[in-house]
This record gives structure tokens, sequence and C-alpha cells, in this order.
């Protein structure tokens, strides 16, 4: 799944909270958001960093930081969503550590 930030209908805490559902918890994710604001999790973490605007550290797996558990923990998903769209809005580059 993807998210176009440039698409307020599409960044709505109800659409992160679907987007951390469909990452696997096996392996380790990294939300990148790309120079066109297409936010995505990429399993090549810290890899191909260089065209995108901004990323977001790596999410280890086995921590339920994605998955059906990370979607169901409110407080996540508030803050991820939070995050993500305090970042594009402050078009924010390179790591984002929040």
């Amino acid at each position: 799944m993807q998210i176009n930030l440039n698409n307020p209908d599409e960044l709505t805490l109800e659409n992160v909270r679907e987007f951390i559902r469909t990452g696997d918890d096996s392996k380790f994710n990294q939300l990148k958001v790309t120079e066109d604001g297409i936010a995505y999790f990429s399993e090549d973490v810290g890899q191909e960093l260089k065209h995108h605007r901004f990323y977001m550290e790596t999410l280890d797996a086995g921590n339920d930081y994605v998955g059906e558990a990370a979607a169901k923990d409110e407080e996540w998903v508030k803050k991820f969503y939070e995050s993500l769209r305090d970042a594009w809005q402050k078009d924010r580059r390179g790591a984002v550590y929040e």
C-alpha cells in the first residue's frame, strides 16, 4: 500500500492505520517518501535514500511496529500519523526521527 501525501483525502488516520496493517512484522521496514509525495514501506532499509524527500528510522522486525497488532494500537497509529503528516507539512528532508 502507498499513501499519496499530496492528496489530503489519502493522508487520514484510518488510511495510516491500514498502511501500518500492510507491513510485514517478520521483516525490517522503513517508511520512505518520494520527492513526489508517495509514502511506502521498504524492506530495503537504509538503501536508495538519495532520491527520497524523507525517510523514518527503521522499524525492527518482531516489535509490532507494523502489522495487525500495530494497527490496533491507537497511540502508535496516532503517533505515526502525526509524524508523517508533520514531516510532510514542514517539508522535512532526510532522516526524520519523531
